[in-house]
């Protein structure tokens, strides 16, 4: 189903919103204008990581990259529900470290992640690899196939 052009304002609004936020909190984890982003590893996380803090708040920023990269090019509908999945795990992370209040924020930007997910899908955008159609055979193959039987 294709989906009715108000709905597409809003598709692109959200895929916008959502991909900037993305890598500028991803570009953020390296730079640390926004927070120390540190400071929100839940405790046992810290203690288990010690001195790698450093090291595992520059792999979400990484992946916080990627997505949103990929999110702003188009791969929209796969990276919709990676996102979703992120902002869950982040949820999780802010629960175990007594950020409720965060915590919902996130599970909120996981549901608009979801949503985005969900209207690519009804633009019918192409996931790579997957959503291919199969190669059709050349006139002649066929017709040599139909003869042989």
């Amino acid at each position: 189903m294709l989906i009715p052009q108000k709905l597409e304002s809003v598709y692109q609004l959200l895929r916008a919103t959502l991909g900037v936020l993305t890598v500028t909190t991803g570009l953020d984890k390296f730079v640390g204008l926004l927070a120390d982003w540190r400071f929100y590893l839940a405790p046992e996380l810290r203690r288990i990581v010690g001195e790698g803090a450093v090291g595992v708040v520059a792999t979400a920023g990484v992946i916080e990259l990627l997505i949103g990269v990929a999110l702003l090019s188009g791969a929209t509908r796969a990276f919709g529900y990676v996102l979703c999945g992120w902002f869950v795990v982040t949820a999780c992370n802010l629960v175990v470290g007594g950020w409720y209040d965060l915590a919902l924020r996130d599970l909120a930007l996981a549901a608009s992640a979801f949503s985005l997910a969900r209207l690519a899908s009804a633009r019918r955008e192409p996931l790579p690899a997957i959503d291919r159609a199969p190669p059709t055979r050349a006139p002649r193959q066929a017709r040599r196939v139909a003869t042989t039987r």
